[in-house]
């Protein structure tokens, strides 16, 4: 398949990702019983992902995020 060039100013995007694993056994054992086990985790290494920049801007002027998305080189609030 092709790749396309992407048409709109893009920018790289670090977010430190919490993962929940849920696992459902059922049927096993004597009892039949069902068991839940849950284990939050959090990678050592951020995530980094390429985002179109128009839908990032805003994101990071939403003052309900203040604090917590940072633009430390300041390549995206000057435009």
């Amino acid at each position: 398949m092709p790749l396309h060039k992407p048409k709109a100013e893009s920018t790289l995007v670090q977010f430190t990702l919490d993962v929940r694993v849920v696992a459902r056994v059922s049927g096993r054992g004597r009892s039949g019983a069902a068991s839940v086990v849950v284990r939050d985790l959090t990678p050592p290494v951020p995530v980094v992902v390429r985002m179109p920049a128009p839908p990032v801007r805003p994101m990071l002027r939403d003052p309900s995020r203040h604090g917590g998305l940072q633009d430390p080189d300041g390549r995206l609030a000057s435009s």
